[in-house]
């Protein structure tokens, strides 16, 4: 049997589009092949769509805004009492034509959460990754109802841009959420500050150019600290608390929340070590692999998860920065024109047949 669990082409193909390419491209070759499809995330754009395969839910629908606050219409995912919100859906980078890396905001992800605890969930999965963000997850926290001010006592919308002139606080709404736990799913080890940090390691893609950077740095050094002095609690040196622009910040000082690795609750939700080890050959991927891919990254996890069996890997992707034997790319360029999914399929059947 060969188990096909690739990664999404991001911003191109989803983890199920993928999969059913390569599946194609198998069936070209010998259509007696036994495929099993796992469609993967990482934790980024498509996650719930991966979920929803694996998981009997309801979709919810609810009306949310953008990073920018543009009114927008999103879904989350209903499990009993528990919530799966693709943090991307609201806050992702994808949703905005112009970057605005001062402006934006997680509001829209916090009117999820909101949705989320009124229809009666108290167990709350956000997958991070994607997201056009770097504001500590202060916008979640408005939208629940924190309250922050200047130093003139004004209230201020915070967001990227302005969290380095907020002075105080109010956080008594909180205690309204303590039968609420959260589960923040990501596979990125980022600090919250410093040269590793959410700001210098993400904003770059988000938009910012390097005086932007000093600002949003200087928002989520001042955020930290406050957060600190009214929780008696220093979250920020975190392994993760950068990921998604800083959310994890919020959610790990107020409320009863817990990391985790995002791959952790894909593997367990898609049973996929029991099916490597019945697998004879192991097919992933993602859009782009390159060095990054070894630290951590969702093919890096399965390669290492099929190595515990001793199961060969191919991997399938975009475009490949590294010369590996068993990769394979649609593009030898990053510049060249965009691959397809009739590509793809037509790159499987000319190169699978030496592993089968």
């Amino acid at each position: 049997m060969i188990l096909i669990a690739p990664d999404s082409f991001k911003g191109t193909y989803s983890s199920l589009q993928v999969g059913k390419a390569i599946q194609e491209g198998i069936n070209l070759v010998d259509e007696s092949i036994e495929t099993m499809l796992l469609p993967m995330s990482d934790g980024g754009d498509g996650a719930l769509e991966v979920i929803n395969y694996y998981l009997d839910v309801h979709i919810m629908s609810c009306v949310t805004v953008d990073p920018i606050g543009k009114a927008i219409n999103t879904n989350w995912l209903k499990a009993d009492n528990c919530a799966y919100i693709e943090v991307a859906q609201a806050s992702g980078l994808h949703l905005l034509n112009e970057l605005a890396p001062l402006k934006a905001s997680s509001y829209g992800t916090g009117l999820q959460i909101k949705s989320a605890i009124k229809n009666g969930c108290n167990e709350i999965y956000l997958t991070l990754g994607g997201t056009a963000t770097s504001d500590g997850g202060s916008g979640i926290l408005h939208a629940l109802g924190v309250v922050f001010y200047d130093s003139k006592g004004n209230k201020v919308i915070p967001n990227g841009g302005n969290l380095r002139n907020i002075v105080e606080i109010d956080t008594s709404v909180a205690q309204y959420f303590r039968n609420v736990k959260f589960v923040l799913a990501t596979d990125v080890s980022n600090p919250l500050l410093g040269g590793n940090g959410a700001v210098y390691s993400y904003s770059k893609q988000k938009g910012a150019y390097e005086e932007d950077m000093v600002i949003l740095e200087d928002g989520l050094n001042n955020y930290s600290n406050l957060l600190k002095k009214i929780t008696d609690n220093d979250v920020s040196h975190l392994s993760g608390c950068g990921s998604a622009g800083g959310i994890p910040l919020s959610l790990l000082s107020l409320f009863d929340c817990r990391m985790e690795s995002g791959f952790k609750l894909m593997k367990i939700i898609s049973n996929i070590e029991q099916l490597i080890e019945r697998a004879d050959l192991v097919i992933t991927g993602e859009g782009k692999i390159d060095e990054q891919t070894r630290h951590g990254k969702l093919p890096y996890q399965i390669q290492q998860l099929s190595n515990k069996y001793g199961k060969e890997v191919v991997y399938y992707c975009g475009v490949s920065d590294v010369d590996v034997t068993n990769i394979y790319a649609i593009k030898q360029k990053d510049n060249a024109p965009k691959g397809t999914l009739s590509d793809l399929t037509k790159l499987v059947s000319k190169t699978i047949k030496s592993f089968l």
